[in-house]
């Protein structure tokens, strides 16, 4: 969600919003080759949204399960 991003988030990511209809759209423009991490506040809908991304031909995507709460948290850097 754009206001959980805008609250903090790994440096250099992009948001897609899993609950836009425009998902799959967006996140289909990307490279399908490399490695990706995938996340949200808690895990759930990244979860979701890198099991779309397997099913679409993306080759290497990671779900950061307990997403950037969990990662906070652990005393990891975010930025705003």
């Amino acid at each position: 969600k754009p206001e959980e991003y805008a609250s903090g988030h790994m440096a250099n990511s992009i948001i897609i919003d899993f609950n836009a209809s425009s998902f799959k759209e967006e996140v289909n423009r990307l490279n399908k080759e490399p490695t990706y991490l995938v996340y949200c506040r808690t895990g759930n809908r990244s979860a979701s949204a890198s099991k779309v991304m397997l099913e679409i031909g993306f080759k290497d995507v990671y779900n950061m399960t307990g997403g950037i709460t969990d990662w906070q948290a652990a005393g990891y850097q975010s930025v705003k």
